[in-house]
């Protein structure tokens, strides 16, 4: 069993972001066979590794001394696997870098062999088949969610009308009109594709 620990927006950010994370292409139609579309809690992943030792404790990670982390948008990237199919890079000027050394630290301390692929970034989408990464970024593309430049706009949310934000800031975007009827899943579809979310540090 693998563990990661991930770094995660507040309910309010992460609740505009899950407003583009719960679109879908209006020709999908799940199939039970598939993996594609789970759903997940918007993330920015510090590190992987395998199973703990039973000394193994995330509190006792010393975050103390560093400076609270903002991650800035760079732009949308497009990949051609599941866990790459459509991803927020994030700019490399940005202080996770010390949060990401000080976890990996603590595991090297413990001899815990781990792995900090593509840091950092944070995924919207997974999915398996080729045709269907390809229909839903043509649909992101069409309804102007994301641009041809790589730039990202998020859909009305009424939880951030009043907040003013930065427009670079990963977890505070443009937003973009309200999502039409059909684009999200049920509430049903969400909770079945929900899976338990590994141990997170937040900012």
């Amino acid at each position: 069993m693998g563990y990661a620990v991930w770094l995660v927006p507040s309910s309010t950010e992460s609740a505009a972001l899950s407003e583009l994370m719960y679109f879908r292409p209006k020709s999908y139609t799940q199939d039970s066979r598939s993996r594609s579309y789970p759903s997940f809690y918007p993330h920015i992943t510090l590190v992987t590794f395998d199973d703990p030792p039973s000394s193994f404790n995330l509190d006792s990670i010393s975050l103390d001394n560093l400076t609270p982390p903002v991650a800035h948008f760079d732009s949308v990237k497009r990949g051609n696997s599941y866990l790459g199919a459509l991803s927020i890079m994030i700019s490399p000027v940005n202080n996770l870098i010390p949060l990401r050394d000080a976890v990996t630290a603590h595991l090297d301390m413990l001899n815990i062999r781990w792995k900090s692929r593509s840091f950092p970034h944070m995924s919207l989408f997974y999915v398996d088949e080729p045709d269907e990464r390809d229909r839903l970024y043509a649909e992101l593309i069409s309804s102007r969610r994301i641009h041809g430049d790589g730039r990202l706009t998020l859909t009305a949310n009424p939880l951030i009308e009043a907040v003013a934000r930065d427009s670079e800031e990963i977890f505070g975007l443009p937003r973009s009109p309200a999502t039409t009827e059909g684009d999200s899943p049920s509430e049903a579809d969400r909770q079945k594709h929900s899976h338990k979310a590994p141990q997170k540090i937040s900012p």
